[in-house]
């Protein structure tokens, strides 16, 4: 499994809009092939911080995917849409692996 995490930090003032941008992304999701992300928002910390996450069978799979979704139009549109709302250069990307205790 290989957990996709994603922090964004919304723009002041546009957290709904933000909000309606990324289910309409969300919406978009399937139709390229990806999967919906979960949304979560801190209780403190940065203020209008915001993390999405999805589950991937693998680093591989992820790639592939967000590569082929690349020529999905309504996909990229949403997804151009959602990045209008966020703090430029604020974006980080999480790819987490689980660790085996055995």
């Amino acid at each position: 499994m290989f957990r996709h995490n994603v922090r964004h930090l919304v723009k002041p003032g546009e957290y709904q809009a933000f909000l309606e941008a990324f289910r309409k992304l969300n919406a978009a999701l399937p139709s390229a092939g990806l999967p919906r992300y979960a949304l979560w928002v801190t209780l403190f910390g940065n203020l209008n911080e915001v993390w999405a996450d999805a589950e991937y069978e693998s680093l591989d799979e992820h790639v592939r995917l967000w590569h082929a979704a690349r020529d999905h139009e309504e996909t990229m549109a949403a997804f151009r849409g959602m990045l209008a709302h966020v703090v430029p250069g604020s974006i980080r990307d999480y790819p987490l692996e689980p660790v085996e205790l055995g």
